[in-house]
């Protein structure tokens, strides 16, 4: 190496090593002033989030107190209109109790003045009269000559033809048969029976479908043909209510007499009972007002006429 250049190098060397610290600590200042404002940054990032997540979770907070606000408002109108509606329930139900109450008392006293009216010598006479006209009527229809006329327009109409459709030719023995409570229609027995028997009983449908057939399905065939029990019948059922609405006469043996008189049920039910005994029938055994019968096929019965 050149000498001269070596000793220029050699006085260069510590302006230049100055101005490398010089540029280092440019260097290093503005490294620090970054990081000084990275660091800034960060804290005034993490201010901005605090902040934010602060109000956040007071926004949270009201809306939950809100919430818990409206939720007891709710509650507490809905308790108040609970208790409302009870407090109006509660009249309404006090309000019917007195009126049922002040009803019953005008009934009670309406009862006590009818009552008081009741002419209780008439009442038996009544009862005797009713008792001693349907003995008449009993024995009136028991001595009757037959007779194949039919007494109802209905039963004009529809029994004489059905008699034909069905050959029940020869009438069956059980039709003919007389029983305890004929009379209570005030026609011949024959008459209502077959009228019973060909409208609800013996009918194609029931011979084809072998159906039970209710008591009251007969009752009720027998009032569509015009059948009733007879008035005296009749009059003496509505002078029974009456005096056992008013508790009056309850021993009295005029009215105890017509408690024992037939009602329309049990006179089909010795009728019914006539049918199962020829083995026309086949009869379940029950209560009277829940009787149920079936019809056996017509040869077997016929075979026994």
């Amino acid at each position: 190496m050149n000498p001269k250049i070596h000793a220029e190098q050699e006085k260069l060397r510590p302006r230049l090593q100055q101005q490398i610290e010089r540029a280092n600590n440019r260097i290093a200042q503005a490294k620090a002033a970054r990081e000084r404002e990275e660091q800034r940054q960060r804290e005034r990032y993490a201010q901005r989030e605090a902040y934010f997540q602060a109000q956040a979770e007071k926004q949270a907070e009201q809306k939950r107190q809100w919430e818990v606000e409206q939720r007891l408002a709710r509650e507490k109108a809905r308790k108040e209109a609970d208790a409302r509606q009870r407090e109006a329930e509660a009249t309404r139900q006090r309000e019917a109790k007195a009126r049922a109450e002040a009803e019953r008392k005008r009934r009670q006293e309406s009862w006590a003045d009818e009552r008081q009216q009741l002419d209780l010598e008439s009442m038996r006479q009544l009862a005797r009269e009713l008792s001693a006209a349907c003995q008449r009527i009993e024995s009136h229809l028991a001595t009757a000559p037959a007779s194949s006329r039919l007494c109802l327009p209905l039963a004009r109409r529809h029994v004489q033809r059905d008699i034909y459709r069905m050959d029940l030719e020869p009438i069956p023995a059980a039709i003919e048969t007389r029983t305890e409570y004929d009379w209570m229609f005030g026609v011949p027995a024959r008459e209502w029976k077959l009228a019973a028997f060909l409208g609800a009983v013996y009918t194609r449908e029931n011979l084809q479908r072998q159906t039970w057939i209710a008591i009251q399905d007969i009752e009720r065939c027998l009032v569509e043909f015009g059948y009733r029990p007879v008035v005296a019948l009749h009059r003496a059922e509505q002078l029974l209510t009456t005096a056992r609405y008013y508790q009056v006469l309850e021993d009295d043996p005029a009215i105890t007499a017509l408690g024992q008189l037939p009602r329309p049920l049990a006179a089909i039910a010795e009728f019914v009972a006539e049918l199962d005994n020829f083995n026309m029938i086949q009869l379940r055994a029950a209560e009277l007002d829940e009787l149920t019968l079936t019809l056996k096929p017509a040869a077997s019965w016929r075979l026994r006429e």
